[in-house]
């Protein structure tokens, strides 16, 4: 974790609490819960032929349930990581060891003084899934800036993400 990413992620859950007045309970990071991995790792890309001990996707930085849908959000510190998103496609075709019961709302925080070229990517992979119809449920997603250090880009990125999330998740509907 970064040191920007905490006072991000707590930043997001208090004005998301403010906005909607929902007290949500949320988890994300690491723990047992919040991974996954592959039913049938492919031997034949790791030493000795075995998966290493924890190998698994963290399912989000923060993630919580709002009307039967899934809300992820994910933070990365400098340009979007395309397996930030990449990693939901097998969770929703069922070929990790969990699945979701419920659609995907994914936020996406990256650092967009990165190349756009790896955002442009990212958005034409996740038409790719939405297209899917091996999923098992949708995925809406949305990328948004974090602002690194910038407060008030920072700021502005959270509002835009909750004014998203507001018709995505349909709380005010």
């Amino acid at each position: 974790m970064t040191k920007l990413q905490q006072p991000f992620l707590d930043t997001f859950r208090e004005r998301f609490s403010n906005r909607f007045g929902i007290d949500s309970k949320w988890q994300g990071g690491q723990n047992h819960e919040n991974v996954a991995r592959f039913i049938e790792p492919i031997a034949n890309l790791r030493h000795g032929g075995l998966p290493k001990p924890g190998e698994a996707f963290e399912l989000g930085d923060l993630n919580t349930t709002i009307n039967g849908r899934l809300l992820i959000v994910e933070f990365d510190s400098a340009g979007v990581a395309i397996q930030n998103l990449v990693k939901f496609w097998p969770y929703l075709r069922g070929y990790l060891n969990r699945s979701t019961q419920n659609p995907i709302v994914l936020c996406h925080f990256s650092n967009w003084g990165s190349w756009g070229s790896y955002r442009d990517l990212w958005e034409w992979m996740l038409k790719e899934i939405q297209h899917d119809l091996n999923c098992a449920y949708p995925l809406s997603a949305r990328q948004f800036d974090h602002g690194g250090i910038n407060t008030v880009l920072r700021d502005q990125s959270i509002a835009q993400s909750l004014e998203w999330l507001d018709v995505e998740l349909d709380i005010h509907h």
